[in-house]
């Protein structure tokens, strides 16, 4: 009997660059360099759902979820229909000093 489960959660955004459509979803974990790529496995599951959901949605031209860990300004990129998220150190959030 296969397993079902209930998911539920709430897309922080979801936008368009150059004809690519992601899910971005904010973290505001407390990590380093050295631990984010750890940390975002613990998120690989959601980031697919979210994909998925918004695939459902608006097409195949999903390309995935992104996610911003805001407090070190790095991104992690989960790509749709990938067995193991891709970790992309080239894009940095840009950050605002107040």
């Amino acid at each position: 009997m296969p397993r079902t489960c209930v998911m539920e959660g709430v897309m922080d955004v979801v936008y368009e660059i150059n004809g690519d459509v992601w899910v971005g979803d904010y973290k505001t974990d407390h990590v380093s360099s050295r631990t984010v790529a750890q940390r975002a496995e613990t998120y690989r599951e959601q980031a697919h759902a979210y994909a998925r959901a918004a695939s459902q949605c608006l097409g195949p031209v999903v390309k995935g979820c992104k996610l911003f860990f805001i407090r070190l300004g790095e991104v992690v990129t989960v790509a749709v229909g990938a067995d193991e998220f891709m970790y992309q150190n080239e894009q940095q959030v840009t950050r605002r000093e107040r």
